[in-house]
């Protein structure tokens, strides 16, 4: 009974097709997640790319540019500083500074670019209190529809980015600088377009480095699920031959012993003749006790022994037992001193006993000479008969029985170990198992 493919396991291309896709959508996720944290990253970066370009500006190029005009409102002095900060300060993404006197809740822009909003008294959000008040660097979006941004409406967005200076009397000034939202965007997009072909390429590599992986994987699970049905199929076949076996043996032995014996007790059982009477008794005593010893040989064939308490030379003597009463020259050699695995003793027995039935059954052999032997860490067992034999080659032999063997080499092999049989006609058959320890 062969067994093209195990039910219920997809094949190979469709395991490998499911790991891929899979795969496919981890790295969908995982690019999706590290185009987010890189432009995070990349926005991070440029807002403090801003932070830094502020410090630099308003701490190391206006507030040296200042002078007391400034705080008066002197031309010369705001022209001067407009020179400064148009040639220094404004350009690439700056595109606006202001410079703010606290007052109050708010404050007076002493100097911008825009030079309409020099003098304007304007109350101050929560970000230009804190800036002032902490000392530190504030970030904002600039809110376009605040009367002080009315002439940046021009711009889709911007960021204001607040920075406490020394003004020329030392007291605190608060210098503002606008940065284009987009071009700080820009800068985070290009950190996540550096980082990009890295994480993409990484990525697919890997994929492509776990598809083979997958299909060896995958191939070893359809080959596990091929060898687990087809073991269920040999145990099958395996328990109904031997159900015929058992069948077998009871119809043309038991079963036909004890009907012939109920007619001959039948016959005598009105008989006045005391001598025939004795002479069928003790003819049925004889019957029944082969067949109980047959019976009895039966219930080890069904159940093999203890081969752990009773040892695996012992086990094959009682297999053995039977070729004895039958008159045969019978010979056990099993000088074995390593300890046997059971696995490896159950098939041991299983064979022999198998190659014996054969004996029995088919081979009319009036010698049978069973050798087990280890060497070099692998056990060798031999069973060898001086029947009729027959040609391996042809259809002469018993098709049941060597199916028997086939199924065993199956075993062997599933345990590292190689069954050969050799015979030929009228010369005898010869049965060898070699199995690792």
């Amino acid at each position: 009974m062969a067994v093209a493919k195990p039910l219920g396991v997809p094949s190979v291309i469709g395991l490998v097709w499911r790991f891929a896709a899979a795969g496919l959508i981890a790295l969908g996720l995982v690019l999706l997640a590290s185009v987010a944290l890189s432009q995070s990253v990349g926005r991070d970066v440029a807002l403090d790319e801003a932070r830094r370009i502020a410090r630099l500006t308003g701490v190391g190029i206006v507030e040296p540019a200042l002078d007391a005009g400034i705080l008066t409102g002197d031309p010369a002095s705001l022209s001067s500083l407009n020179r400064t900060v148009v040639d220094a300060v404004l350009g690439g993404s700056l595109v606006r500074v202001k410079l703010w006197q606290p007052d109050g809740d708010g404050g007076t822009i002493l100097y911008s670019d825009e030079s309409r909003l020099i003098g304007e008294p304007h109350p101050w959000d929560d970000e230009k209190q804190a800036a002032i008040v902490s000392g530190d660097i504030v970030v904002e979006e600039s809110d376009l529809s605040s009367p002080e941004n009315r002439f940046e409406v021009s711009q889709s967005e911007l960021l204001e980015v607040y920075l406490p200076i020394d003004g020329p009397d030392g007291a605190p000034l608060l210098y503002e600088a606008y940065f284009d939202l987009r071009r700080v965007n820009e800068a985070g997009r290009r950190v996540w377009t550096a980082f990009a072909p890295l994480v993409i390429g990484g990525l697919l590599v890997l994929q492509l480095v776990q598809v083979p992986l997958a299909w060896s994987m995958a191939r070893r699970l359809r080959d596990g699920a091929v060898h687990r049905q087809q073991l269920l199929v040999r145990s099958l076949e395996s328990s109904a031959l031997e159900r015929r076996r058992i069948a077998a043996d009871l119809h043309d032995g038991v079963v036909q012993d004890l009907a012939g014996l109920s007619f001959e007790l039948s016959a005598v059982a009105s008989a006045e003749d005391p001598d025939r009477v004795r002479e069928t008794a003790e003819s049925a005593a004889a019957t029944l006790r082969a067949n109980v010893g047959a019976l009895r040989t039966l219930l080890v064939d069904i159940y093999p022994p203890d081969l752990d308490g009773q040892g695996l030379a012992s086990a094959l003597e009682d297999l053995l037992a039977r070729h004895r009463a039958a008159g045969r020259d019978v010979q056990l050699d099993a000088d074995v001193q390593v300890p046997i695995p059971r696995p490896t003793a159950e098939l041991v027995h299983r064979i022999a006993q198998e190659a014996l039935r054969n004996v029995d059954k088919h081979a009319a052999a009036g010698r049978v000479v069973v050798t087990l032997t280890a060497v070099d860490d692998r056990l060798r067992l031999r069973v060898d008969d001086d029947g009729s034999g027959f040609d391996p080659t042809g259809d002469d032999g018993d098709a049941e029985g060597h199916f028997g063997l086939r199924l065993l080499a199956d075993s062997a092999r599933e345990l590292g170990g190689l069954l050969t049989l050799s015979s030929g006609v009228g010369a005898g058959t010869a049965i060898e198992l070699e199995v690792p320890l």
